[in-house]
């Protein structure tokens, strides 16, 4: 396929069109892949950002749940205060959870800590109520 001085004009033309056929070609599978890898990125961060939500939304109804069991080992057993559901447990939660946000954050010396800090501590707190329910 190379090109010598005895190629005509039109056997030139021919090969031009050829490769400017073929570049097309490249051309189209590249925006193609392109496509693809930008689809594929806009998927992934939209799974994303949902499995945060989902666990934002979990992390909220577990130390709800936490607040309503402590609520009823301790608080129920040794007052005249009725048992709470878990929507207020929810909405007492999230006023909690309001207040101590900034605090959380400004004293939080590595982002590490913190993150393991938000999952163990309803745990803690429930085995501890669980103690503290036993002695009571």
């Amino acid at each position: 396929m190379n090109m010598t001085f005895d190629d005509t004009n039109e056997e030139i033309n021919a090969r031009m069109q050829r490769t400017i056929k073929h570049l097309k070609r490249v051309r189209l599978k590249v925006e193609l892949w392109d496509a693809l890898y930008w689809a594929l990125g806009a998927l992934v961060f939209v799974v994303a950002v949902a499995g945060i939500i989902a666990m934002a939304a979990g992390l909220v109804l577990y130390e709800s749940w936490v607040l309503q069991t402590v609520w009823a080992w301790l608080v129920v057993p040794n007052t005249k205060l009725p048992a709470i559901p878990l929507a207020l447990a929810v909405g007492v939660f999230l006023i909690i959870g309001l207040l101590r946000v900034k605090s959380m954050y400004r004293n939080a010396v590595k982002q590490e800590y913190y993150v393991a800090g938000v999952f163990l501590a309803p745990t803690v707190i429930l085995g501890f109520a669980w103690l503290a329910k036993t002695f009571l």
